[in-house]
């Protein structure tokens, strides 16, 4: 029904993980990966321990008119059911604008070649776990509306990838970083699958989701959980039943440390402090104390282990 566009960079902390979950849960069994590598070994890495373990493969060199630092030496990967289609990059990019221009050069590159007219797409960040405990329901809302909006909750990780314990609250520490403290649903995502029907405000090449705000609001996951996330202790199995995402951004905190912080946009003057991790580690002793949390392990039983084989940390 759908395919799975998504993007990750050198090390993917999930990659079997969520290959598992989505055909699993949503049955999909084609996927697209836009990947950049910042080394001959990271480059190595993607094709021995993600490509090569799902089949023999094709290859070609494609869109050499790109020379940037950011964007360089795209290549094409294709075998079965999946395409890769990787690029060097360097390896931390100073500029969301280099970011932007890298996801309209890929997806623009995606579209152009492979879209079919009656395809379905998702388009979902590596760390993004789509769930509903009536998935069919969801899925027949998100094909029939074209769009599904999902609130997001957020992984608070230890030392024990066994141990999920969620903050209501999507990207908490960027909130804490910017002083907010009460609930906000803006960046929570809505998802559209249908690109031949995309609304004026989301810009495709970009990829077909959007940031909520205050888009498509009216009887949402994250309508039902701002009326009541100050009313009932327990509220998750309701958002459960009507769908979120988890936002399982690494298995340990050590992993989180080791992948995501050294892959994100810098933005203070000294190129020390990234964007949504940016104070991350003095955060995550506060947020219990400042947002309700709650432990749901539902996740567990889509690990493949062949993920923590390979784990950083």
């Amino acid at each position: 029904m759908f395919t799975i566009l998504t993007l990750y960079k050198n090390y993917k902390p999930h990659f079997f993980t969520f290959r598992k979950f989505y055909k699993n849960l949503w049955n999909i069994h084609n996927f697209v990966y836009f990947v950049g590598y910042t080394s001959v070994e990271d480059y190595n890495y993607i094709i021995k321990e993600n490509i090569s373990i799902l089949g023999n493969y094709n290859k070609y060199k494609i869109l050499d008119e790109y020379n940037y630092d950011f964007i360089n030496n795209i290549e094409l990967f294709i075998l079965d059911n999946n395409i890769f289609i990787l690029y060097k990059t360097n390896f931390s990019k100073n500029s969301k604008n280099e970011w932007g221009l890298v996801k309209k050069i890929l997806h623009t590159y995606y579209f152009n070649n492979f879209h079919k007219k009656n395809n379905l797409y998702l388009n979902i960040e590596d760390d993004e776990f789509y769930y509903s405990t009536n998935i069919d329901k969801l899925k027949k809302n998100l094909t029939e509306n074209n769009f599904y909006r999902f609130h997001f909750v957020e992984l608070i990780p230890d030392n024990n990838y066994l141990n999920l314990c969620w903050c209501y609250q999507s990207w908490w520490s960027h909130k804490l970083d910017k002083n907010i403290n009460s609930y906000c649903c803006n960046t929570c995502k809505t998802l559209y699958c249908n690109i031949n029907n995309i609304p004026d405000y989301v810009c495709l090449e970009l990829g077909p989701w959007i940031h909520s705000n205050s888009y498509n609001f009216k009887n949402s996951t994250c309508e039902y959980f701002l009326n009541n996330i100050n009313k009932t202790e327990n509220i998750n199995y309701k958002l459960l039943e009507k769908g979120i995402c988890f936002h399982w951004t690494a298995f340990t905190l050590k992993n989180l440390i080791e992948t995501k912080q050294k892959n994100r946009h810098l933005i203070d003057e000294n190129n020390l402090k990234n964007d949504n991790y940016g104070n991350y580690i003095n955060n995550i002793d506060s947020v219990k104390n400042i947002y309700k949390t709650f432990i749901d392990n539902t996740l567990l039983k889509y690990i493949d282990y062949k993920d923590i084989d390979l784990l950083r940390e």
